[in-house]
């Protein structure tokens, strides 16, 4: 039985004796998820459009003017032509006077989702383009965590080589336990989340870790391509929060149509208002 906890995404500190960098417990992409990589030396990434890019609220502010992009096919600098936050984060910020980067699950508004959507003006033709899902998915779903964030275990301090891990999606209750900040909002929190289990639950599992934050959950559609569901967004620990421990379960946005704000309608909008 998963005992999940609550933490941070983006601003733990914790040491372990992890060997293997990026994704905690994950593999080498190699040649898979071409799509993905990471921007301005911090969080993961996601092409979804021949010029758009989507990732966590969390990892951007509103002063952002560049990108610079790191994918197994590509390197270099584009422009910014827009950054779109979803309202629900905008809203919380104003209200607990942050400056658009903070995960602040203690800050957290029920329902908030964490997700970015960012319109470039330059083409980057040789990063292939990763379909958004709009449909929702069941409990037990078997999907995959990308992202390239730590060096050594949970410890902060740098993006490494992309990895990635296959998984599956876990009701919410288990969000519901001692020293979880979610245990209070766990049904609006899965209705706005993706819940996966950690390795803090089983080494079998995966982790992420800083870094991974905006990185996407993945899952196959009918036709066997990999298109992407969620938004790595937060993850809870097996102790109190930010007491060095090691993450018990994983928390990606969801992108669909029946997430609570339902963010994947709120993506076709974006689309549209750019075209």
């Amino acid at each position: 039985m998963i005992k999940p906890l609550i933490g941070l995404i983006f601003s733990i500190a914790v040491t372990s004796s992890f060997a293997d960098p990026g994704l905690i417990n994950g593999k080498p992409v190699g040649d898979l998820f071409r799509g993905v990589g990471t921007f301005n030396g911090g969080c993961t990434i996601t092409k979804v459009g021949s010029k758009q890019f989507i990732t966590a609220a969390h990892c951007v502010s509103s002063g952002l003017n560049t990108l610079r992009l790191t994918f197994k096919d590509h390197r270099g600098t584009v422009n910014v032509q827009s950054l779109i936050i979803h309202p629900s984060w905008l809203k919380d910020c104003v209200q607990s006077h942050c400056d658009g980067t903070e995960v602040g699950s203690s800050r957290m508004t029920p329902g908030r989702s964490d997700v970015a959507f960012i319109n470039v003006r330059e083409e980057t033709a040789l990063i292939p383009v990763i379909n958004v899902r709009f449909s929702p998915l069941p409990y037990g779903t078997e999907v995959a965590m990308v992202g390239a964030g730590c060096t050594r275990g949970v410890e902060p301090g740098g993006a490494s080589r992309m990895r990635y891990a296959t998984t599956q999606t876990i009701s919410p209750e288990y969000l519901v336990h001692e020293h979880s900040l979610y245990r209070k909002i766990a049904e609006i929190t899965g209705q706005s989340n993706w819940v996966t289990p950690g390795y803090g639950e089983s080494s079998s599992n995966a982790s992420l870790c800083p870094g991974d934050s905006g990185g996407p959950m993945l899952t196959k559609s009918s036709k066997g391509d990999w298109e992407i569901c969620g938004i790595a967004a937060d993850y809870t620990f097996d102790g109190p929060y930010q007491d060095g421990n090691i993450t018990v379960t994983n928390l990606h946005t969801r992108l669909d149509v029946e997430s609570y704000h339902n963010v994947g309608d709120w993506i076709r909008d974006v689309w549209v208002d750019l075209n």
